[in-house]
C-alpha cells in the first residue's frame, strides 16, 4: 500500500490543498512555518484518527472554519499488480461527531475508517516514548493495535466509557460520604467494577501480546545498532516488559502470543478489591490497565529531575509513578507536597519553570494537606511526574 494522493480542506493552515505522491521516497522542502509537518500530520491522521501533536481536533481546523476534511487515496497492492484504489475521507467537526467515508460510502462511526490506510510516523514528539510518562507508551501501543485491529478501538472506547462511569460513582460516593469503605457494598459500583475488569482485561491482553510481538524486532534493531560497538555494549540486550498496575511485570517473550484474558481479569479484580477503600476515599479508580516499561535506564530517566511540563498541565516534583498518584492531588496545586515547600533551591526553580506562567511566584505554594502517600520533601524533589488515571 502507498498513499498516492492527499487532499485537505480547512486543515491547519490549508484552505484547500492537493498533494500527489509517487512510489518511493518523497521529500517536502520549504521554509519554516509553511505547513510541511501539517501534511505529514494529515497523512498520519488518516491512519490512526488522531494527531500526534495535539490531544483534540479543535486545533486541526483552520481558523474561521467550522470543520476540516482529510481525504486520502491509497493504492492497495495485490498479487495481480498495482491493485485497487482505496479512498478514505475523515471530516473533523470540533464540538460534534466526526464523520468518515470509505470509497464514498458513509460509515456508521468515524472509527470504522481507521486502519484502512496504514502509516508509521517518526517525529520529535516520539522521544516521549522514552522520556515521557507511561501514558505516552500506552498511546503508542493503542495506535499500533488500532491500525492492526480496528476492533481494538471499539474495545478501548468501551473501556473508557466504563471507567468514566465508575469514576463518577466513586466521586459521588465520596461527596456523599456514606462511610462505607468497601466498594463492593454498592451494587451499582460492583456492576461497573466487573465491567471495568472485563474490558480492561481485553485491552491488557492485546497490549501484552503486542509487547511480546515487539520483543524480536527490538532485539534485532539493537543488534544492528551496536554491531560496530565495543564488545561490552554489543553483548547487551534490551529489556522490554509490560508493568501492570497490580505490580506484576510481564517480560516480553517472542512467540508468547496472547495471554489469557480471564487470568488478567482475575488479577485486576483482586487489585481493585485491595484498593477499594482508598478509591472510596479519593474518588478515583486506582487499578486499571497500568503502564508500559522499557528498561531500567528508561525508568531511571523518567524519574530523573527534569522540567518538561506541557503547556497548561500541572507538574510537581514527585518521586512516585503516575499510577500511584491521584488526579485530585495533581490538579490541586499541592500534588505530592508536604506541609512545607521543597527546601532545595533547584526544586523551587523547577517548580517555577513547570508552573503555568499566570500562577508563577517566587516560591512553590505551601499546602495545608499532606501528601496521600506521605512523601517527604526530600523525596518530593527527586523527580517530576504528571499524575493521571492509569487507564
Amino acid at each position: 500500500m502507498f498513499l498516492e494522493r492527499l487532499e485537505l480542506v480547512d486543515f491547519r493552515c490549508y484552505r484547500d490543498a492537493r498533494l500527489v505522491l509517487d512510489r518511493g521516497v518523497s521529500v517536502l522542502v520549504g521554509a519554516n512555518a509553511q505547513g510541511k509537518t501539517n501534511l505529514v500530520e494529515a497523512a498520519h491522521y488518516l491512519a490512526i484518527g488522531a494527531s500526534h501533536r495535539v490531544a483534540n481536533d479543535a486545533p486541526l481546523v483552520r481558523a474561521g472554519a467550522t470543520a476540516a476534511v482529510v481525504r486520502g487515496v491509497a493504492r492497495v497492492d495485490t498479487t495481480a499488480g498495482a491493485g485497487r484504489a482505496l479512498t478514505v475521507e475523515l471530516e473533523l467537526r470540533p464540538g460534534g461527531r466526526n464523520r468518515s467515508r470509505v470509497n464514498g460510502q458513509p460509515q456508521p462511526r468515524a472509527r470504522d475508517a481507521i486502519g484502512r490506510v496504514r502509516s508509521v510516523l517518526f517525529a520529535p514528539e516520539d522521544l516521549a516514548l522514552v522520556r515521557g510518562d507511561p501514558a505516552e507508551r500506552r498511546r503508542f501501543l493503542d495506535e499500533l493495535l488500532g491500525q492492526r485491529r480496528p476492533a481494538y478501538l471499539a474495545a478501548r472506547a468501551e473501556y473508557e466509557r466504563v471507567l468514566r462511569q465508575r469514576n463518577a460513582l466513586l466521586r459521588a460516593g465520596r461527596a456523599g460520604d456514606t462511610g462505607r469503605g468497601d466498594a463492593a457494598a454498592d451494587p451499582t459500583l460492583a456492576t461497573w467494577t466487573e465491567a471495568l475488569v472485563v474490558t480492561g482485561a481485553t485491552l491488557l491482553a492485546a497490549r501484552i501480546a503486542a509487547v511480546h510481538a515487539l520483543a524480536g524486532p527490538t532485539a534485532a534493531a539493537y543488534r544492528d545498532l551496536v554491531a560496530d560497538s565495543p564488545a561490552r555494549e554489543a553483548a547487551g540486550r534490551p529489556g522490554v516488559a509490560y508493568a501492570l498496575s497490580t505490580g506484576r511485570l510481564v517480560a516480553a517473550t517472542p512467540g508468547a502470543g496472547v495471554p489469557d484474558p480471564a487470568a488478567l481479569a482475575a488479577e485486576l479484580r483482586d487489585g481493585l478489591a485491595e484498593r477499594s477503600r482508598a478509591e472510596r476515599e479519593r474518588g478515583v479508580t486506582l487499578a486499571c490497565t497500568a503502564t508500559t516499561w522499557s528498561s531500567p535506564s528508561t525508568t531511571s530517566r523518567r524519574r530523573a529531575t527534569r522540567a518538561t511540563a506541557r503547556p497548561g498541565r500541572w507538574r510537581w516534583p514527585c518521586a512516585w509513578p503516575a499510577a500511584r498518584c491521584s488526579p485530585r492531588w495533581a490538579r490541586s496545586r499541592s500534588c505530592c507536597s508536604t506541609t512545607s515547600s521543597p527546601s532545595s533551591t533547584s526544586a523551587a526553580a523547577r517548580w517555577r519553570r513547570a508552573a503555568p506562567r499566570s500562577s508563577r511566584s517566587s516560591s512553590p505554594p505551601r499546602s495545608t494537606r499532606t501528601c496521600p502517600w506521605r512523601v517527604s520533601a526530600t523525596a518530593c524533589a527527586a523527580g517530576t511526574v504528571t499524575a493521571e488515571p492509569a487507564a
